[in-house]
This record gives C-alpha cells, structure tokens and sequence, in this order.
C-alpha cells in the first residue's frame, strides 16, 4: 500500500505537489510508535460540501477523509477528525457562534490533537464581495487562532482556501490567503498549506471542479487531500 501511494503522488508530481518538502521542518512530538491526532477545523469546505445533481451534499471523498487514507498507506499512523462547518467565518470559529459547538480557547483546552489544521476564509471573502472588506480584522482574528492553539501545545498548519469562480470574490479570498501566509511567517513553528495558490499553479482546469463556483467536487477534494499531505508528512514521526 505504501508503494500505490506513493506512486500515485509520484503521478501528481506535474502539478509542484512534490516540489520542496521541508527536510528543517520541526516534527510532531510524539514517540514514532504512537498515533499522531490531527484535528481539522474549518468551513464547508474543510466539512465536504460539494453539489451534485443541482443539491447540495457532503461527499465521503472529502478531504479529510482522502488524507486520512493517503497518511495511512504511506505508513503514518495518524487519526484524523473533521470539525468543519457550513456558512462559518473566522469570528464564529473563534468566538463560538454560527453553530460552532464552544469557543476555540475551550476547544483548544479541551482538544487532544497534536496537530490543528485551521482553514476559513471563502464565507469571509463572501460577506466582503456584499460590501464588508476588513482584511486586518479577518488577520487579527487569525492571529488569535493561531496563538491560542500555539498555547495548548499544538503544532499548527495555516490552511488557505481553494481559488472560486466569481473573479471579484477570488480577488478577495486571494487578499486573505496572502495575510493568512504573512500570520505563518510572524509566528514561528506554525505552518502553511497554500491551497489557494498550489491549486491555481498545479490544477489549470479547477475552476472546471467548483460544481456552483466555490465548493470543489471529487477531484479537486482530491487534489486539496494531496497538498495537504505534502504539507504534514515532513512533521510526523519518521517511518
């Protein structure tokens, strides 16, 4: 199984998935026997929503769920959990609202991952593309995400979003991914995984994987589960 896996990254290697792992990258610390929990936070997107036959619904190629698999025949020993959300913005996700089950200072006390993917940012470019357009507010929050996390002990990978369709709201979501890098680069030890612009240099045809122009279909989760593999695989505990 290790083998398939890596063959089929191999197979992506066209699209820069394989360019440059960071050999410094400070690793998980945790024993190499012992499973790694890796917690993923974020929107629809990180949740699975796609459309398909004009409704709405959550794919079980999502991925996480393809992470998961990926990690596991590579080797790794990880769990995964997905704690995505339709509709959030990052203020929910930090303050508890919008159907986010606690605050993310509770969360994070009480959460047992080693690892925090955090990836928000499409609904906030949506309320922008309606007349809101605070990006030091949407950074501020971020940073704050990003610190508390830091301050329960886990090692914390900054997600971007995926490209969308509407060239206006993409301006903005482009706009967030790049404050979402500068966060990354203010605090050391956390970690970045540039959807947004891994997909728009790899995957020429993704806007053709955005079924209603924002939420990927299977094929782009699939992409979007490579990414992030590529990302985590540098600090998990050597095979």
């Amino acid at each position: 199984m290790r083998i398939a896996f890596i063959g089929w990254l191999g197979a992506l290697a066209w699209c820069g998935l394989l360019a440059d792992a960071s050999a410094a990258t400070a690793g998980v610390a945790v024993p190499a026997q012992q499973t790694v929990r890796i917690a993923m936070y974020g929107d629809s997107t990180m949740l699975g929503t796609t459309r398909e036959s004009g409704a709405y619904t959550v794919t079980p190629r999502n991925a996480v769920s393809q992470l998961g698999a990926m990690l596991k025949a590579a080797g790794y020993k990880v769990e995964l959990s997905n704690h995505g959300m339709n509709m959030i913005i990052t203020d929910d996700l930090l303050d508890g609202t919008h159907g986010v089950p606690r605050a993310w200072i509770a969360e994070m006390k009480s959460s047992r991952a080693d690892i925090v993917v955090i990836n928000t940012g499409l609904n906030d470019a949506a309320l922008a593309r309606t007349g809101w357009d605070d990006i030091a507010h949407v950074k501020t929050r971020w940073t704050q995400l990003v610190k508390m996390a830091i301050a329960r002990g886990k090692t914390v990978f900054v997600e971007t979003p995926n490209p969308c369709a509407d060239g206006t709201t993409d301006a903005i979501v482009a706009r967030i991914a790049d404050a979402q890098a500068a966060i990354v680069k203010e605090n050391p030890g956390t970690h970045l995984i540039d959807q947004y612009h891994e997909i728009r240099r790899g995957m020429p045809t993704w806007a053709a994987h955005l079924p209603d122009g924002i939420h990927p279909d299977d094929t782009l989760y699939t992409f979007k589960a490579a990414v992030e593999a590529r990302a985590l695989i540098p600090v998990l505990p050597p095979l």
